[in-house]
């Protein structure tokens, strides 16, 4: 089996492709990335082909004889979609559709797409249901939201077998957290390894979906090889927890009594987040394995040895509530 992987040299592409290569050793996996945001040195020694191209581009080359295509690849976070309306539409926008015609072009059977939370906005209603209203908040969400339904769209018109994979708030291993797609908890693990204060935006009875990279890795290898589960799924874990009760848990997990120290929240920001997860139960066999505790231990463990291997401070942003 072929499997091509796009953005495979980001955070989340990284453990994609490792839990790819885990379920199935002898896959020939290639991983095309243009190395915008993405670092080769994310995949190590894994056994695959490395290529640096970038989505917009023809790739029928690449797509040969590719049965699957997992589409990670993306301008990721609001601000910088914010700062840069134009630049988050041609790549997520347009490359997303020119992606799309290299695998018609090269009778790809199955395309797997990374689309966001983001593309709800403020809910009215948790959990959130994968047939909830969309309204999204920043050019971002409203991006991989038409990204989404154009791979959709491709399902019905051409035959693709199709399905978009809907990722609410992921940490984990690797996630720098001086970059515009680091959440709240990359952040407070930085600042934690520094001594500096948790800085809350809001009240911090804010609610987020947190779901550990491990168990992305695994709903994409799975939606990956589950043929015929078509149309767009929440990746989540089901389960809210308040931004407050996050910095206190990380304070006790990493020992560090730093302060917590609350701002005015934000304008936008959305109060209640939860998935319901149901549907990747039923269809791809996925629920998330990985507690919020345990996670939280592990990415504490790999940051403070990381962090004391390096002897170099983590260049730190003030948290997000």
């Amino acid at each position: 089996m072929r499997i091509v992987l796009t953005g495979g040299a980001g955070f989340i592409g990284s453990h994609v492709a490792a839990a790819l290569l885990t379920q199935d050793p002898a896959l020939d996996l290639a991983v095309i990335d243009n190395l915008s945001t993405g670092d080769r040195a994310r995949l190590g020694t894994l056994p695959l082909a490395f290529h640096r191209r970038d989505v917009r581009e023809p790739l029928d080359d690449l797509l040969a004889d590719t049965q699957v295509v997992v589409h990670l690849a993306a301008s990721a976070g609001v601000p910088r979609s914010v700062a840069d309306p134009l630049a988050d539409a041609q790549a997520n926008i347009a490359g997303t559709v020119a992606l799309l015609e290299s695998c018609r072009r090269a009778g790809v059977r199955r395309v797997v797409y990374a689309s966001s939370a983001a593309i709800y906005g403020v809910p009215d209603r948790v959990p959130i249901r994968e047939d909830a209203p969309t309204h999204p908040l920043s050019p971002y969400g409203l991006s991989k939201l038409t990204g989404e339904q154009y791979v959709l769209l491709y399902g019905d018109l051409f035959g693709l077998d199709t399905c978009a994979l809907r990722f609410f708030n992921v940490y984990g291993p690797g996630q720098r957290p001086d970059s515009s797609y680091s959440g709240v908890i990359t952040i407070f693990n930085a600042r934690l390894l520094r001594h500096q204060p948790l800085c809350i935006e809001g009240d911090g009875q804010q609610t987020k979906d947190f779901i550990h990279v491990h168990d992305v890795a695994r709903a994409v290898e799975l939606a990956a090889r589950t043929s015929g589960a078509n149309g767009a799924y929440n990746i989540a874990s089901g389960g809210p927890t308040g931004i407050l009760h996050l910095a206190r848990t990380m304070r006790r997990v990493s020992g560090r009594t730093v302060p917590i120290e609350f701002h005015p929240p934000r304008p936008g920001d959305v109060r209640q987040s939860v998935a319901a997860v149901q549907r990747a139960a039923q269809d791809l066999g996925f629920r998330a394995q990985v507690g919020l505790e345990t996670g939280l231990r592990a990415l504490w463990q790999h940051t403070d040895a990381a962090a004391e291997e390096r002897a170099v401070p983590f260049p730190v942003g003030k948290g997000k509530g």
